[in-house]
């Protein structure tokens, strides 16, 4: 070989080991990456490749259910769905598949005993789950280093932590993107959120839509994320769509709303969403140019 004058070089035989290695490795991750949603990132760190050990591979989906505000019953039984799919299939590179799923309740101290949960059951991952309470969960997993990968992407620590893994931008890129696409037709725009420390990032990241396309700033309508009627929200929201929050000062919301330009309502409020434009429709008037 040119180089080493067609004499093996020392070392050849670990060398070749290590490569050996690194292609079952390569394989295991080729293998994760056929169950999607995230699953496979974790698999660097799997019990038992180097050393043959066929010991089930254990990670964890979160969401939450059954509370008054958002629910995602979806996103652990479609972990739990990947799982019987991936099993009947082999496992991955022989392991068996164990996905845990923890119901988080919307709430902080739901998060994080998910979050001690996943640790306590030596979870390798958390994987595709959903919880906007990042500063609640992300802790007890950083401490453990445990990787939380391709989450919904609905808190800020999802990514500026360096055991998160986004794999899109998340509710930000969402709501950005609905700015940059609500300037094509608004003049003003009116956002009806929850008053939640998730919600207050809203209207930032709508702003940042809204004022590349040189529009802007958003009227920010707080709300409750769990109400079940939004009349008032519905009636502010539609004052102040088109309407320059300085006139509506001075002359007052509806006379403001019959001078407004082209002006549209949108809301972020998880389940609660239709609630709010069930009200929003109960309460329009023929007189004010607001559209959906």
């Amino acid at each position: 070989m040119t180089g080493y004058g067609g004499q093996r070089p020392r070392g050849s035989t670990r060398l070749r080991r290590s490569i050996s290695s690194i292609s079952t490795t390569a394989t295991v991750f080729a293998a994760c990456s056929a169950v999607g949603a995230g699953l496979l990132t974790g698999c660097g760190v799997l019990p038992g490749v180097a050393g043959g050990s066929r010991e089930p591979i254990t990670v964890m989906t979160w969401a939450p259910d059954g509370t008054s505000a958002t629910n995602v019953p979806g996103m652990p039984a479609m972990a739990k769905a990947f799982a019987r799919w991936v099993n009947a299939s082999g496992g991955i590179d022989g392991h068996e598949l164990n996905v845990l799923t923890c119901n988080e309740h919307n709430t902080p101290a739901g998060a994080s005993d998910c979050a001690r949960r996943a640790v306590k059951e030596k979870a390798v991952a958390v994987v595709g789950s959903y919880s906007q309470y990042g500063s609640a969960f992300l802790p007890p997993l950083e401490v453990a280093g445990i990787p939380y990968l391709g989450g919904y992407g609905i808190s800020d620590q999802e990514f500026t932590s360096a055991l998160s893994y986004p794999v899109n931008g998340g509710q930000a890129a969402l709501i950005a993107g609905s700015g940059r696409q609500l300037a094509q037709d608004c003049e003003q725009v009116s956002l009806v959120r929850p008053d939640t420390i998730a919600g207050d990032v809203l209207p930032t990241v709508l702003n940042a839509g809204l004022l590349a396309a040189h529009r802007g700033p958003v009227a920010d309508i707080r709300t409750t994320e769990d109400a079940g009627d939004y009349t008032a929200e519905a009636r502010r929201a539609l004052a102040q769509a088109g309407a320059d929050p300085a006139l509506v000062g001075r002359i007052g919301p509806r006379a403001a709303a019959q001078k407004a330009g082209k002006g549209c309502v949108t809301a972020v409020l998880g389940d609660r969403t239709e609630t709010f434009f069930d009200s929003f429709r109960r309460v329009e008037s023929d007189g004010q140019k607001v559209r959906v």
